[in-house]
């Protein structure tokens, strides 16, 4: 008995086309899982994280805006009654220092929760922060040119949607 094992073309075409086929399902099964466990850990961000404190946040440019304006005009009141430079200094100093820990007070409990979630979102979000605070200090520090109608509203609102804009899209990138 004699076995004649033959080969042909379209045999090996088959098992080629077969071979392809399991590799390219294995590749959509592994690309597959891979999305859901990204948009999973998204949402349990934005469901956990964000929207819990995102009205802190808001309620915080609200504030700041407020103060940031009330500061600058006693500064600049105090400065068109010829009050004392160190006076001044004084009460500016203290309206900056003022408005910084406002800043990171209501950013130190949301930050330290994002720095332990996500370092990278933690550290962009860190730098507008910072923003924030310097452009708040650059404000106050103009209060020798303050004139009714000035105010920080826009430069804080762009911030703060900056600020919105990494949160929720903070692990897509």
């Amino acid at each position: 008995m004699e076995f004649k094992c033959e080969i042909t073309i379209g045999d090996c075409l088959t098992a080629l086309s077969m071979l392809v086929s399991f590799g390219v399902f294995c590749w959509q099964l592994y690309k597959s899982r891979k999305d859901h466990r990204e948009d999973t850990r998204s949402r349990w961000f934005l469901d956990v994280v964000v929207m819990p404190n995102l009205d802190s946040i808001t309620g915080l440019y609200d504030n700041v805006v407020k103060k940031a304006d009330e500061f600058v005009v006693l500064l600049h009141e105090m400065y068109k009654s010829n009050e004392g430079a160190q006076d001044i200094n004084r009460a500016l100093a203290k309206d900056q220092r003022e408005l910084k820990d406002l800043v990171k007070g209501t950013y130190d409990h949301f930050q330290a929760i994002v720095g332990a979630t996500e370092v990278d979102v933690s550290k962009r979000l860190n730098k507008k922060v910072d923003d924030l605070v310097d452009l708040l200090t650059i404000y106050l520090d103009a209060y020798e040119g303050y004139e009714d109608g000035t105010s920080v509203k826009e430069k804080v609102l762009l911030n703060h949607q900056e600020v919105l804009a990494i949160l929720y899209n903070g692990l897509n990138k």
